[in-house]
């Protein structure tokens, strides 16, 4: 059996080869071994771990030529409270990934921070304390062992972190900053066992409480996309069992009286989630690890390539402060990398799957730092990101022209918008669009030079908005137009510094009014002027007439209430033109010329 021993002086006798046998195996340890002779040594005050064999013919000595070593190496803060200072470490040597640590209760009590240390395995001896602070991270290549006070800090943006790759006894806390007065924040918890009653009720998270229904409410509640009509979040209030606890991997809103954290106490998940999400709806969840966690990218690692085939939409929405929405993180272009932190909760739209994974072995420490301005990417593939600015709120949608889109809707490249942002702009689909407005929309490159997107603006009147882009990878010949189709003009976007100001004289949610033209043409104002002048009718139910054109080639497209296209054909324009269209049930349409001065459309009623 392996016993401890602590010991003031051990005297062994025999060979000297015993004094250097241990004298190897401790080096890092409490104390030296002293050789005094050939037949004697002497060890300070320490700790040692020996196998005894209880045969009656074995020794203590015996036991320690099998092979004896320290249990750890010991904090002893007689500096500071500094990890990374190795005077405050027994023997003076800062603990590696080969040693075990062993931290007890003294008035010096060990802060990690702006570091990574590794070690092998850790103990927290009773009423021991341990900080991690948000720019550091413990990795332990085995076992944490707590009987003490083990705590983690974060904010909004970095958290520190805490890594066991093997079995964790013992409770965490982590403390999650960076939460503003009544606002609200989606996480998740990284611990287990976290009541939720103890959690709402401990006075330093400052949760809000709603006195006026009956039940108090708790600013705590889960989302059920189940729900027909709002609200779709279910709170808990003051009749919650108190054995009930959050769920892992579950995301969660709440909302503080003040600025400032909210803690959470209990152990830790080290092994990989499985986690039941309702199917065909919007799942809130989260990573409920004290470490980062991949979302996309980091070579193909990462949660929604894992999840692809149990998800609707390949993105995963998270709040983003400065757009005041949920946006998607995906694995395309315009989507930089994204580590989310320990309890960091997020949407995701699940298909007929009802389950969801977190890989233990996809943990992370904090990733490097860095910044990505979207200059170049590596595959070159061009793309727009649109900018809409409305007093501090800065929204973005994007369009990238790959060679695998097409106009319509495309499962893998077209991300559908989270809904709910008071101030939100989008695109809309060139063809089949069923009116959904899209953050992230692809179309096909090989017809980057005559495409025309439509943007779906949604704002109140008597606020001042202004548009701009950046374009990234686009072939030079090609010019990128605003077009406001209320007060005809063309607004050059692709020009350093430009940009388009416009105030609402009503509010506005929907398409109809913007419009962005990619061309190797300039479009102006005489553009449109040209297509005021093109007239458009239906003079029998299998007939449509255009009336305007100068010798040129057009093309009419006619799409349905819901955006399907159900007519296409292309022709030599001239001063009339009678164009043949198929029998269409009764119903309204619209139609759109396709000309060389830009795009024309027109209502018409197939009776």
């Amino acid at each position: 059996m392996v016993r401890n021993f602590i010991f003031l002086l051990l005297f062994l006798t025999s060979l000297q080869t015993i004094s250097q046998s241990l004298q190897n195996q401790v080096i890092g340890g409490a104390g030296q071994f002293t050789s005094q002779s050939n037949n004697s040594m002497v060890y300070a005050l320490g700790e040692v771990s020996t196998d005894i064999l209880n045969n009656g013919t074995n020794t203590l000595s015996q036991g320690f030529l099998q092979g004896a070593t320290l249990s750890g190496i010991y904090w002893n803060g007689s500096v500071n409270t500094n990890w990374f200072n190795s005077a405050n470490w027994d023997g003076g040597i800062l603990p590696s990934s080969t040693n075990n640590v062993i931290i007890t209760n003294l008035s010096n009590s060990p802060i990690l921070e702006t570091l990574e240390s590794v070690i092998q395995n850790l103990e927290l001896r009773a009423n021991a304390s341990l900080i991690i602070k948000k720019d550091g991270a413990l990795t332990v290549n085995n076992d944490l062992t707590n009987l003490g006070n083990l705590t983690i800090n974060a904010d909004i943006n970095t958290s520190g972190v805490l890594f066991v790759k093997g079995t964790s006894n013992g409770n965490v806390t982590y403390n999650r900053g960076g939460l503003l007065a009544n606002k609200w924040s989606l996480l998740t918890t990284p611990v287990n066992n976290q009541k939720i009653l103890e959690f709402a009720q401990n006075l330093s998270n400052e949760i809000r409480v709603n006195t006026s229904v009956t039940p108090n409410r708790y600013a705590i509640a889960y989302y059920n996309d189940s729900n027909v009509i709002n609200p779709k979040w279910e709170y808990f209030d003051t009749n919650t069992n108190s054995s009930f606890t959050f769920d892992i991997g579950t995301g969660f809103s709440l909302s503080r009286n003040f600025d400032g954290n909210v803690s959470f106490s209990g152990d830790l998940t080290t092994t990989s989630i499985n986690k039941t999400v309702i199917a065909n709806q919007w799942n809130a969840v989260g990573n409920s690890y004290t470490t980062y966690y991949p979302l996309n990218k980091n070579g193909d690692n990462n949660f929604l390539e894992d999840n692809s085939t149990n998800i609707a939409i390949p993105a995963a929405y998270i709040w983003d402060k400065s757009q005041e929405k949920y946006t998607p993180i995906t694995n395309l272009v315009t989507s930089t990398e994204q580590f989310i932190t320990p309890a960091q909760g997020f949407f995701i739209k699940s298909n007929t799957a009802t389950a969801l994974s977190f890989d233990s072995n996809k943990r992370n420490i904090k990733p490097s730092t860095g910044s990505h301005t979207f200059n170049k990417n590596s595959s070159e593939i061009p793309f727009i990101k649109l900018f809409t600015v409305q007093g501090e709120v800065k929204i973005n949608t994007d369009i990238i022209y790959s060679t695998t889109a097409t106009k319509g809707f495309d499962s893998a490249e077209d991300i559908e918008n989270f809904e709910g942002a008071n101030f939100d702009v989008n695109t809309h689909l060139l063809e089949n669009s069923e009116s959904k407005n899209f953050t992230i929309q692809s179309l096909p490159v090989s017809e980057i030079e005559s495409l025309v997107v439509p943007i779906s603006l949604k704002g109140q009147a008597n606020n001042a908005f202004v548009f701009s882009l950046n374009a990234v990878d686009f072939p030079d010949a090609i010019k990128i137009y605003l077009e406001d189709r209320l007060l005809n003009s063309f607004i050059r976007l692709d020009e350093d510094n430009s940009e388009y100001k416009i105030t609402l004289t009503e509010n506005i949610n929907g398409i109809g009014r913007f419009y962005l033209h990619t061309t190797s043409q300039s479009l102006s104002t005489p553009n449109l002027e040209a297509l005021e002048k093109i007239t458009i009718y239906k003079s029998d139910n299998k007939t449509l007439v255009v009336k305007g054109l100068k010798n040129e080639i057009a093309k009419i497209k006619i799409f349905d209430i819901l955006g399907k296209q159900v007519f296409d054909t292309k022709f030599n324009g001239m001063p009339q033109n009678n164009i043949k269209i198929p029998n269409l049930k009764s119903a309204v349409y619209l139609v759109e010329l396709i000309t060389t001065n830009g795009r024309k459309n027109k209502k018409i009623i197939i009776d």
